[in-house]
């Protein structure tokens, strides 16, 4: 489980450009949630989610993986408990490398570098096994420098990417913004499938509202830094795009 309390952050503290991102927020997210966060620009989503992954150092509250906090802990090893998945394909996968170069680079994120990258045969039948599940064929094309696929193909090696690893938590923030809807489609499916596998929590930041209505259990609503609607699944089920949008009153 991840415990979020009293999480409070502030830009620019104590200047006149000092912005509150997030006020006295508290969350609880059980082991098989698949979260839903939605809001205006600015109201949070992306702060939060850089909180749990360890990018922005924690200022006022607490987060703990499982009961352990992460307050006091270096950035690198909160980075082992989270996978994360950013807006951006390129931002998370390094182009000049193989696919199967890029997979061996993700896989030895939490454990220590090595001169050698290590891609023997039991490497590449673990390698296969994973983009199987993507559906697309990348199987085929380990050797294939990234650089030449297209963008969801490339978004769709970062979730590959991040399930590598052991992590306590997947965090996507807005993981198909950059797709065209078939490209989104085809991403967001194969997410589900790998946080099947993974068996771990994850949270989905998106504008997109049909993928706010089709996707996870839980669905929330943030507003300059807390969270102003919870809905569960039963709650979720009877929502509708129209709902959802008047929500955000003048804010879209």
């Amino acid at each position: 489980m991840i415990c979020i309390e009293n999480l409070q952050h502030t830009f620019n503290a104590a200047t006149a450009r000092e912005q509150a991102a997030l006020k006295d927020l508290n969350l609880e997210i059980q082991d098989q949630d698949i979260l839903v966060i939605i809001g205006p620009n600015g109201c949070g989503k992306s702060t939060l989610l850089k909180l749990i992954a360890g990018q922005i150092k924690l200022q006022k509250g607490r987060i703990s993986f499982n009961e352990k906090g992460i307050n006091s802990t270096k950035a690198f090893i909160t980075a082992r408990h989270v996978a994360m998945v950013s807006q951006d394909p390129l931002t998370g996968t390094a182009g000049d490398l193989s696919i199967l170069e890029n997979l061996r680079l993700a896989y030895l994120r939490d454990s220590k570098r090595k001169l050698i990258i290590g891609l023997d045969q039991n490497f590449r039948d673990l390698a296969t096994s994973k983009l199987k599940i993507l559906n697309m064929g990348l199987e085929h094309r380990m050797d294939t420098p990234v650089e030449s696929l297209s963008g969801g193909q490339r978004q769709a090696l970062t979730l590959v990417m991040a399930s590598m690893c052991s992590a306590d938590i997947l965090l996507m923030d807005e993981p198909t913004a950059a797709l065209d809807p078939h490209s989104a489609e085809v991403v967001m499916n194969a997410a589900m499938l790998l946080i099947e596998e993974m068996k771990v929590p994850a949270i989905l930041v998106t504008h997109n509202m049909q993928q706010a209505l089709r996707y996870g259990n839980r669905l929330l609503l943030m507003d300059q830094g807390t969270i102003t609607k919870h809905c569960d699944s039963q709650e979720k089920s009877q929502l509708n795009v129209t709902t959802i949008r008047s929500w955000f009153g003048d804010s879209l």
